[in-house]
């Protein structure tokens, strides 16, 4: 993911010191606590290649942060090109878990 453009803050997820417990009950294993299971999956990122594109989804605290790759031309994933490709993006957004 490259920097974070003024305004965007990525969702955060709980420190794991306080997000999990040795459960007696799965052979005292690590579990994550059961109220935190839906922050879990609101911070869950995604990704979605097809042929040269990647998107690239993160939750951020004002909605999703979103950046479209052409791997060809950046291989290393650094100039988001999701504003000249919106049909690409849009596209690629749909198969995004929701």
């Amino acid at each position: 993911m490259p920097d974070l453009a003024p305004g965007e803050v990525v969702k955060g997820f709980p420190q794991f010191d306080h997000a999990t417990f040795l459960d007696p009950d799965f052979d005292y294993n690590i579990v994550l606590r059961e109220e935190l299971n839906e922050r879990v999956i609101e911070t869950k990122c995604f990704a979605v290649r097809e042929g040269k594109w990647k998107l690239i989804t993160v939750p951020g605290e004002a909605g999703p942060i979103v950046r479209l790759f052409d791997l060809e031309a950046d291989p290393h994933c650094r100039h988001d090109v999701a504003a000249e490709n919106a049909a690409v993006r849009d596209r690629l957004l749909r198969q995004v878990p929701r």
